[in-house]
């Protein structure tokens, strides 16, 4: 099954513009070789004189190589083997780029959308086609809406991670892992079942602040436009509603779902309403 989304020429070429805005054309010239690695197949070979345009937006430096935010990579389709072309398209799971030089060899790897299933596709990965090029790009997404991370929530890979989160953050009180998927479960339910406002002009940024405990704390800020940020101390000021229509954005450097699980255990524990946390309170001593 087909799980890459194909774009327009059009709509690609406004990917790519973004992306150069901020990312780096790579030298093509010195590449003698590029290996793409996937997470669901063996790694594939491309001469360097295949590669039309590559551009990298890093993201972080490991130990061993660097991490991507994004790429951009335009291939000629006469230099590839029809079964590497059908695999750039088929699925959207690249993992790596090794640049392979006559002096070095550099290792990338390609930061996936936090909302991804590790095991199926990476949700930030396109491709276009024409008559002589592949061309493979993703979008560098700051936020996320509501719908699509409470759907992603419920994958048990990033649910799991939830649990473990606010295991390991020794919070106050006697909760088991059962507890917190108890809450977890239930506010997302909750939530889902709420349609949002149709107000977008701000979005909710979830941080991670300095503290001396020994346990991470977090937390939530409303951002306007060209307005001074506004944390949110008392989260059931907020409706639902409201809150849902807010686009989420958790900072560089912070893991998503440990954010987004702070956040769902704030509002399970406190309700963000005061109707709404009484029925949660209730529906959780049943």
């Amino acid at each position: 099954m087909t799980t890459t989304q194909k774009l327009t020429t059009t709509a690609m070429q406004t990917l790519v513009g973004q992306l150069q805005m901020v990312g780096a054309k790579v030298r093509l010239v010195p590449i003698v070789r590029l290996i793409i690695g996937f997470e669901k197949t063996t790694k594939l070979s491309v001469p360097g004189t295949a590669i039309r345009a590559l551009t990298l937006v890093p993201a972080k430096t490991v130990l061993d190589g660097v991490t991507l935010a994004g790429f951009q990579l335009r291939l000629a389709t006469a230099q590839l083997p029809a079964a590497t072309i059908d695999r750039l398209q088929a699925t959207a799971d690249v993992t790596s780029l090794t640049v392979i030089t006559i002096h070095q060899t550099v290792v990338y790897h390609v930061q996936w959308s936090p909302l991804s299933d590790e095991f199926a596709a990476n949700l930030n990965q396109f491709y276009t086609t024409t008559a002589d090029e592949l061309e493979l790009a993703t979008k560098l997404r700051r936020s996320y809406d509501w719908p699509a991370i409470l759907r992603a929530a419920l994958i048990p890979e990033h649910f799991e991670t939830m649990v473990a989160a606010l295991l390991a953050a020794k919070l106050p009180g006697h909760y088991t892992a059962n507890d917190f998927r108890t809450y977890l479960r239930h506010q997302i339910d909750t939530m889902q079942a709420v349609s949002p406002a149709t107000e977008r002009s701000s979005y909710l940024l979830i941080r991670q602040i300095a503290t001396d405990a020994d346990r991470p704390s977090w937390e939530s800020v409303v951002y306007h436009p060209n307005v001074a940020e506004q944390p949110l101390s008392n989260l059931e000021t907020m409706p639902y509603a409201q809150l849902l229509a807010l686009p989420v954005w958790v900072a560089n450097g912070a893991d998503f779902w440990e954010g987004l699980a702070w956040l769902l255990w704030k509002m399970a524990f406190a309700g963000v309403q005061k109707g709404q946390r009484l029925a949660t309170i209730r529906a959780l001593a049943d």
